[in-house]
């Protein structure tokens, strides 16, 4: 599917009818690589996906994350520290191609595409 802008997650999503979310860090990830803040692929998410903010639930979870990979010496990369912390706040899964980093969060169910 070269060059019809359609790639392996959109690809994904359309196949699979999921109720999906999406976390605000990884919508944050996404408008760094626009060009304009109401790019339309932001708008077309924000429609189509129910927006997962960073609240109580989700800064506690980041926090004893933290904690605990810290504690066993394989500590993540600050967002996806934010992006697991949501989905295990949430008690959702999380779909991600960064398998390495994210399978070693405890109790964190990881899909991939």
């Amino acid at each position: 599917m070269a060059g019809t802008g359609v790639g392996p997650a959109s690809r994904w999503l359309t196949e699979n009818e999921e109720d999906c979310g999406v976390c605000a860090i990884c919508l944050g990830e996404l408008a760094e690589g626009l060009p304009q803040p109401d790019h339309p692929v932001l708008d077309y998410l924000l429609q189509r996906f129910v927006l997962l903010p960073v609240d109580r639930s989700v800064a506690l979870s980041y926090g004893k994350l933290v904690r605990l990979l810290r504690s066993r010496g394989k500590l993540i990369g600050t967002n996806d520290l934010w992006i697991a912390a949501t989905a295990l706040a949430h008690g959702i899964p999380l779909l991600t191609r960064n398998l390495e980093e994210l399978r070693q969060v405890p109790g964190l169910r990881v899909m991939t595409y």
